[in-house]
């Protein structure tokens, strides 16, 4: 009867203390980024896509000769007012803007 006793009290001991696991939150993505975002700064020309499926493809060339100077892809997603770039290169995040057809994000102004 100890035994019984013992083995039902371990049992309750071991199920109680387990605890609940974190939910993980839904990834936020805001529908005013979806689409292909364009910027020229310093005579670089910038392109940005953010898919509605949280891919994201990033690509830097020199204006003048469109030559690639760098590209990245990856995931991203919004958290509050930080969009977040995870690439596979490299990350970025920054406060952002959106109005319309213009984004500011990263110090440059983007237009759709």
């Amino acid at each position: 009867m100890k035994k019984i006793l013992f083995l039902l009290i371990s049992i309750t001991v071991i199920f109680s203390s387990c605890e609940r696991e974190e939910e993980i939150q839904p990834t936020m993505l805001r529908t005013d980024l979806y689409g292909n975002w364009e910027s020229v700064y310093n005579d670089y020309c910038y392109t940005m896509t953010l898919s509605s499926n949280g891919q994201f493809v990033y690509q830097v060339d020199e204006c003048s000769s469109n030559i690639i100077d760098d590209s990245n892809s990856g995931l991203w997603w919004t958290e509050e007012n930080h969009l977040v770039l995870s690439g596979n290169s490299w990350g970025l995040t920054d406060n952002f803007s959106v109005s319309g057809n213009s984004l500011e994000f990263n110090g440059q102004t983007w237009t759709k």
